[in-house]
């Protein structure tokens, strides 16, 4: 991947939110453009939860009703 495709990569896939991705992973924080582009994959996907999904192995346990 070049600093080029880095770019529009960003651009095609974040829209109107590209300039605030291309600001939070410069190409300068990686080695390389690929580097960049695989961090922000990887950011965007990482979210934070306080409940697992059901796929999630964990020692958590929840209540199997809601509470009233």
């Amino acid at each position: 991947m070049t600093a080029d495709q880095y770019t529009q990569s960003v651009k095609s896939t974040y829209g109107t939110n590209a300039d605030k991705v291309l600001a939070e992973y410069p190409l300068t924080a990686c080695p390389t453009p690929g580097q960049a582009w695989t961090a922000v994959q990887n950011g965007s996907t990482s979210t934070t939860s306080a409940r697992p999904s059901p796929t999630t192995t964990t020692n958590w346990s929840w209540p199997a009703t809601r509470p009233r």
